[in-house]
């Protein structure tokens, strides 16, 4: 996967989690300019989520320490590494 010569791929973005800030953020830690390209819904997308961290809050005192930027930013570092890029 050679992701030196092209542009970032953003197949599709769904629910309401600041689509523009995501991309953004990708475009940022990647240096490239994505490309959107949206697709119909595909086997095993979620419709809707009713998922909530609420409970583990509560019992355990949960509270995530890690921003949607700086899990974007290590995400792509696994990325590259994982796939040798």
């Amino acid at each position: 996967m050679d992701l030196n010569n092209k542009s970032v791929l953003i197949t599709r973005e769904t629910g309401s989690l600041g689509k523009a800030l995501t991309k953004h953020i990708f475009e940022k830690y990647l240096g490239k300019k994505a490309i959107k390209e949206m697709l119909a819904m595909q086997d095993g997308d979620v419709k809707k989520t009713w998922a909530s961290i609420s409970k583990i809050t509560k019992d355990y005192n949960f509270q995530n320490n890690v921003s949607l930027d700086e899990g974007i930013k290590e995400f792509i570092s696994w990325f590259k590494v994982y796939h040798k890029v």
